[in-house]
C-alpha cells in the first residue's frame, strides 16, 4: 500500500520540519486513502465474524480471500 509508505515518510519529515504545501496535500490524500482502507477491512472482518457465527465456511473463505486481496493492495480500486 503505497499510501502507508508515503504517510510514514511524511510523519518522519514532520518530526524535523514543517511540511510544505505539496506534502500537506499528500498527507490529506494518504489519510483519506487510509480511512477507506480501514473502513473496508473492518467491514470485511465483521462479515467474516458473521460467517463464522453462522457456520458458513464457504462465505467465510470468500471473505478471507477478499481480506487477503485488500491487504495485498489488489482490492482498493472499488
Amino acid at each position: 500500500m503505497p499510501f502507508h509508505k508515503r504517510l510514514a515518510e511524511l510523519s518522519y519529515i514532520e518530526q524535523s520540519r514543517e511540511l510544505n504545501e505539496q506534502e500537506y496535500d499528500d498527507l490529506e490524500i494518504c489519510l483519506k486513502a487510509n480511512m477507506h482502507f480501514v473502513r473496508k477491512i473492518v467491514n470485511l472482518y465483521e462479515l467474516s465474524y458473521l460467517a463464522s457465527a453462522t457456520d458458513d465456511v464457504g462465505w467465510q473463505l470468500e471473505i478471507c480471500g477478499q481480506i487477503d486481496e485488500l491487504i495485498e493492495g489488489k482490492g482498493l480500486q472499488s
